[in-house]
């Protein structure tokens, strides 16, 4: 959904969202004036996590810029990497769920493992 070119569309989205009773979490992938993070945060009762999109390092400056430039009261997340957003998002619905914690800490573990130390 469009947050410029049909922002009833968006709140009307969100709007749908915010009666929805289990875990949610928004994913925003938007760039250049990033709109639809910060439209999305402002009318929503779930977390947003915004993962700009970008082409090469001058795309992604415009795009970083545009997301971490959210106004008061409208807390948006900005994580670069889309595994990372994953990750995230496992984790503040893991805080709720202990069979998603025992999962994730056991990826962890395997993450952790994968390292050794070369004297």
């Amino acid at each position: 959904v469009s947050a410029h070119k049909v922002p009833e569309m968006l709140v009307e989205v969100i709007a749908h969202y915010n009666k929805f009773e289990g875990q949610l979490c928004y994913v925003t992938i938007a760039g250049r004036s990033n709109g639809l993070s910060g439209c999305t945060a402002g009318s929503s009762l779930h977390p947003v996590i915004a993962c700009p999109p970008f082409s090469d390092k001058d795309d992604m400056m415009v795009n970083l810029n545009s997301t971490l430039q959210m106004p008061t009261d409208t807390p948006v997340l900005t994580v670069l990497e889309p595994q990372n957003v994953a990750l995230c998002i496992v984790r503040i619905f893991a805080l709720n769920n202990p069979e998603l914690k025992q999962k994730y800490t056991e990826h962890l573990k395997r993450v952790k493992s994968s390292f050794t130390i070369n004297f």
